[in-house]
């Protein structure tokens, strides 16, 4: 009889396949490239890649001109190698696919699976069982990916490894602590500390340990060190459930902390530790790795978080970045708090689970709502940005690759990739249909979920609603929403609303958007398509949703979720959710609210910028930002310096938004288009302490006509710019009316220019000094308001 194939594939530690003793190692792969070509697909999960995206990971940002050749070259020899071990390679569509023998064995994914299995048996009281499965994924992950190897996606591996790793040595601490060998929870402790040493939970972990072991000193010692570290370099406090264990050990008698160990604090259900560490974040364009030079914290702008009562009470709650909050409806208290992947960008509730889409992990996590726990990470596209149930399927808008994928719930695997328009962004099912809004080129892509066939509308839009028998389009450049109708496709009614529509939603006879410059809803009436009443709501409200108990709205840079009452067009209830809301669905009684990590709580240090290749001669001599056009230097002022605007620090297509900086709110133009008129944040200072100045806006883009530089093309529509490209001086006051003391800047253009946000949030209008002279600094730079100033 022949023995069957047992596979074991190694991505940690070493790249290998061992196929019942016949070993494929390092040695035999073609080449470093094939090696990484293995790893990469198999870390794909029969995902068919884009040839460019293996290019991006074999070669960098540098790769050869006939790169393609040279990778269907490699692939030839790899499939040859990989063959007779049962693995199939694949070439079908410019994607290539990497299929393992079924019950193939990964490092990587065991790594993952035992921490998930080692966290539900500690849930379910079963210890032994957490331990081992902890152990074996905390041996697992303690390896490192690819060593020897760097670039993004590798980096982002080891901090899954890192993360998987982090959450194995919890359940061993936690299942140690619980079956009385304190001494063993406290090592594991020690070695969470040692991982991640600005997360609390280590810290709390090896105080109770100690104090499980009667040393009460001790583990008084373990607080101090975590205060002191959070304070000297964070900036911060420990959480409360950190203090909760110091008061009990404070609190206990000294004879009676020997004998009975400190109990774990009861925690608000939602309530989690306070996580202070900075998360790097997987981007497909990474900027910022090709800069040069050294910047240094001058200042730093922490995120306070308050909850503001309304007429109905608030609730502050303790969603961290980087998770699924969960609340309450009624009372808007919060349920859970559940971690996802990098970047949160839209949730859906449906076919038996929440949905998030995260935007830089590049998957959609499946929560359990039952348990209110994460049961499935799927790959997905590039990008993706939002989510829709309908069909028997989920529905994902991938962003960065113009298409939408079909995840089967049944499977939790993605079982058909649509091509849509370009920049694809909001969705919807509704009308037995897929909607696709496409910002990029201004389409709606119709999908028949039995076929797969698709249909263009020529509707620009971006978020989409259903209800009054038609659907309904937010339209951002335009100020409007449009009406259509789902049978014919055409345009029935366009009604204008306030400024940047984005989120919209229908209920309660209703149409509801949010303008997100303007922090208000706009309510539309669709028995006569018009606008009943915009409700102010907060900062940048960008995501709508009803049930009910009415409309609930997220507002994005406000770190707030608010409930309107339809009856009486007012805010009723106004929950903070801890961090930066980017989405928001309903299910049942919960409010669902997707919430990315913040920065809060660093102060100081320095950040060292490398460029590890630059063009030959390519020199960064001139950091100053009326003349750097580099797009390798543009990311560092934008560090470093403020404008009127900005764009939105955001992942994928919403980045393109300009949003309020350095102005209180973006104005709408008056005079047929061609003024706009902008209020100055109040109180801001310069690295060198000046305080800004309206005058300095001015000033800032006089210096680009002076210094003749070529960001000079996107002002030459502001009145009086004409004479300034021909005289060596330039005086802008006709077209740019500055009030120091009101502390208003008027712009005039000569033609009116829909693009003009978008320009001023360009490097070259950030503010500087009225007194900044007329020369380039240099690589010396300028006084600036970011969080950071140039050191050198």
């Amino acid at each position: 009889m022949a023995k069957s194939l047992r596979l074991k594939v190694f991505l940690t530690g070493r790249v290998a396949a061992d196929a019942n003793g016949r070993v494929l190692d390092e040695a035999r792969f073609p080449g470093r490239q094939g090696r990484l070509l293995f790893a990469y697909l198999v870390a794909a999960r029969s995902r068919p890649v884009p040839r460019d995206e293996l290019a991006d990971a074999i070669w960098g940002e540098s790769p050869p001109a006939t790169w393609e050749k040279a990778l269907t070259v490699i692939a030839s020899k790899l499939r040859g190698l990989v063959a007779e071990d049962g693995i199939t390679l694949t070439n079908a569509f410019g994607c290539y696919r990497l299929d393992l023998p079924e019950g193939t064995w990964v490092d990587l994914f065991a790594a993952a699976s035992g921490a998930q299995e080692a966290e539900e048996a500690l849930a379910a009281g079963e210890l032994d069982r957490a331990r081992g499965a902890a152990e074996s994924a905390e041996s697992l992950a303690r390896r490192p990916f690819l060593p020897g190897e760097d670039g993004t996606w590798v980096e982002q591996k080891r901090r899954d490894l890192a993360d998987i790793r982090e959450r194995a040595l919890s359940v061993l601490a936690d299942a140690c602590l619980r079956s009385g060998t304190a001494r063993e929870a406290a090592k594991w402790a020690e070695e969470l500390i040692a991982l991640s040493p600005f997360r609390e939970a280590g810290y709390r972990r090896l105080m109770e340990a100690h104090a499980a072991a009667g040393d009460r000193a001790e583990a008084l010692r373990v607080y101090e060190q975590c205060r002191q570290l959070l304070a000297e370099e964070l900036g911060a406090y420990p959480s409360p459930e950190t203090e909760s264990i110091y008061r009990a050990l404070l609190e206990a008698p000294q004879a009676s902390a020997r004998t009975t160990p400190v109990a774990e604090p009861t925690v608000e259900p939602g309530r989690t530790e306070q996580v202070v560490e900075r998360r790097p974040r997987k981007h497909r364009a990474a900027l910022l790795s090709v800069l040069a030079g050294a910047i240094a914290a001058a200042v730093a702008v922490p995120l306070v978080v308050l909850g503001h009562g309304g007429s109905g009470g608030g609730s502050a709650a303790s969603a961290t970045g980087d998770s699924l909050g969960v609340f309450d409806a009624r009372s808007g208290r919060p349920v859970a708090h559940i971690g996802v992947g990098a970047t949160p960008t839209a949730v859906a509730a449906g076919e038996g689970a929440y949905w998030v889409t995260n935007s830089d992990g590049h998957t959609v996590s499946r929560i359990d709502p039952g348990t209110n726990a994460v049961v499935d990470t799927i790959p997905v596209g590039n990008g993706p940005s939002g989510i829709a149930t309908g069909a028997g399927a989920v529905w994902v808008v991938d962003s960065f690759d113009s298409a939408v994928s079909r995840i089967d719930p049944g499977t939790n695997t993605v079982v058909q990739t649509i091509p849509v328009g370009g920049g694809p962004r909001g969705i919807l099912y509704a009308a037995g249909l897929v909607w696709v809004a496409n910002t990029g080129d201004g389409t709606i892509t119709r999908i028949d979920p039995e076929s797969g066939a698709t249909k263009t509308l020529q509707v620009a839009a971006t978020e989409l609603a259903f209800g009054a028998g038609t659907l309904w389009a937010s339209e951002p450049a335009e100020g409007q929403v449009v009406r259509i109708d789902p049978t014919t496709g055409k345009q029935v009614a366009a009604i204008q609303v306030g400024n940047g529509p984005t989120g919209i939603a229908f209920g309660d006879g209703a149409a509801w958007v949010a303008n997100s410059p303007d922090g208000t809803v706009s309510r539309i009436d669709p028995e006569t398509s018009s606008v009943t009443a915009a409700v102010p709501t907060g900062n940048g409200p960008d995501a709508v949703a009803v049930d009910a108990h009415g409309v609930w709205v997220s507002n994005q840079f406000g770190g707030d979720v608010v409930r309107i009452d339809p009856g009486r067009n007012q805010v009723a209830q106004r929950v903070s959710v801890g961090s930066r809301p980017s989405g928001l669905a309903m299910s049942g009684g919960a409010v669902l609210v997707p919430v990315r990590q913040s920065g809060a709580g660093h102060r100081g240090g320095t950040l060292v910028l490398r460029a590890d290749r630059l063009k030959e001669g390519d020199i960064i001599d001139s950091i100053d930002p009326a003349v750097s056009a580099y797009t390798y230097v543009m990311p560092f002022l934008r560090m470093t310096g403020d404008g009127l605007t900005a764009f939105n620090q955001v992942s994928g297509l919403a980045g393109t938004q300009p949003v309020p900086d350095l102005a209180t709110s973006l104005p709408a133009p008056t005079d047929g288009g061609r003024t706009y008129t902008f209020r100055v944040r109040p109180g801001v200072r310069y690295s060198d302490g000046q305080p800004v100045r309206a005058g300095d806006f001015r000033r800032a883009i006089e210096r680009v006509f002076e210094l003749r530089s070529r960001g000079a093309r996107y002002y030459a529509g502001i009145a009086g710019a004409e004479a300034c490209l021909r005289a060596p001086r330039c005086d802008l006051s006709d077209g740019i009316a500055a009030d120091d003391d009101a502390g208003t800047v008027s712009f005039t253009l000569a033609e009116p220019d829909p693009e003009f946000l978008d320009k001023l949030a360009l490097t070259y209008a950030v503010a500087v000094p009225a007194d900044t002279p007329a020369r380039d600094t240099g690589i010396g730079g300028v006084p600036a308001t970011g969080p950071y100033v140039a050191k050198s």
